[in-house]
């Protein structure tokens, strides 16, 4: 019977089953762990992230530490249009008018029915005087309809309501009657109790 025969080492262990594994293989072994474990741990890390951000965001001293931190949000996640919407409100917290421009545009490319997106671009433009962008945005809010129940609790706002009554303003603004009174006629459907469409009809009809 012929003997099988074991190599050993100096310190005299076996090694006949010894699996030799590359530098190169085991450098690739590690890249796909960390790939797999960030693809297991990215939702977890992009709440937390944005978590810190929002509370970042509740003091003005702390803008950049928000807006550092709603950007690592949209590098973990670039199809999250809530992280580029909050950028965007970072942004026109912090005063950057054109930083939060482009940011929330990014996000109504992602989810054209983000209604804080277009709420949010629309007021910009309203306060910087640009009416007719500002009553685009709000005309896309109004064309949404009116906010679920469950809308409407987690917005705590309605952007459908507000909307309404914006376009009333930038229509004054803009001193397109036609719009003007389509829009009073609309809001006073949707909303019979809204004070300033009851006074803007009032104010049209000369009363």
């Amino acid at each position: 019977m012929k003997e099988e025969k074991e190599h050993h080492c100096s310190c005299g262990h076996s090694h006949e089953h010894e699996i030799h594994i590359s530098p190169l293989k085991k450098k690739m072994i590690s890249i796909v762990f960390v790939i797999i474990s960030l693809i297991v741990l990215k939702p977890f890390l992009f709440n937390q992230i944005f978590s810190r951000a929002s509370a970042y965001l509740s003091c003005p001293l702390l803008y950049d530490d928000a807006i550092r931190q709603y950007k690592k949000c949209v590098f973990l996640d670039k199809e999250s249009d809530d992280a580029w919407d909050w950028l965007g409100h970072a942004y026109k917290a912090k005063g950057d008018t054109k930083k939060a421009i482009e940011t929330y545009e990014t996000a109504i490319k992602i989810n054209p029915n983000n209604r804080k997106a277009h709420f949010d671009l629309g007021m910009i433009y309203a306060m910087n005087k640009d009416f007719n962008k500002a009553a685009g945005h709000f005309k896309d809010i109004v064309a949404m309809g009116k906010e679920s129940e469950d809308q409407a609790s987690t917005d705590l706002v309605s952007y459908h309501h507000n909307s309404c009554e914006m376009l009333i303003i930038c229509f004054g603004k803009l001193g397109d009657t036609m719009e003007l009174k389509h829009a009073i006629d609309m809001t006073l459907k949707l909303y019979p109790d809204d004070k300033k469409a009851k006074e803007a009809f009032l104010k049209i009809k000369g009363i």
